[in-house]
């Protein structure tokens, strides 16, 4: 997938140890429901078991001129008898926060879930703090379906 200077690409075992930093930064981990630190073993455990897993899809980015290494995207849970699927795992390159990437990454993994995958509803949770991913996932059409203790759910439906 592309646009422009962005590509997504699955995600490789290269790209391990970039994706395992930055998850682990202060500044991103206290966005996740799980916040603890994730070991380098349990990061590539994770990594094997959703090899074979079709229900889990872990895209990385690349971009600017360098082509470096600028995002994380997934969507996952994906259940065809529904239509629906989460996305989430966003996780950015300190490097690149604010160039755009990660929403630009979060566009083009929409799209595919509804044209390629046939998805009618996107879902992510978000905790009720992090006021400036809501804005983004609102930004791009999600609305907040279910409050619950510090979590918000928020769908979107491919006829929005």
């Amino acid at each position: 997938m592309r646009d422009g200077d962005l590509e997504l690409r699955s995600l490789e075992g290269d790209d391990l140890a970039y994706t395992l930093s930055w998850r682990n930064s202060p500044d991103v981990r206290k966005w996740f429901l799980n916040d603890a630190v994730i070991t380098e073993k349990a990061h590539k455990d994770w990594y094997h078991r959703n090899l074979s897993n079709d229900k889990d899809i872990v895209l990385i980015g690349h971009g600017g001129t360098t082509k470096e290494r600028v995002c994380q995207v997934s969507i996952y849970n994906i259940d065809e008898s529904s239509a629906t699927a989460e996305v989430g795992r966003f996780v950015s390159n300190p490097r690149t926060v604010g160039m755009g990437f990660v929403r630009r990454s979060i566009v083009l993994l929409i799209e595919f879930a509804f044209s390629e995958l046939e998805m009618q509803e996107l879902y992510l949770e978000v905790k009720d703090d992090n006021f400036r991913a809501i804005e983004l996932y609102k930004s791009l059409g999600f609305k907040v379906t279910l409050e619950s203790e510090k979590m918000l759910r928020m769908g979107l439906c491919r006829a929005q």
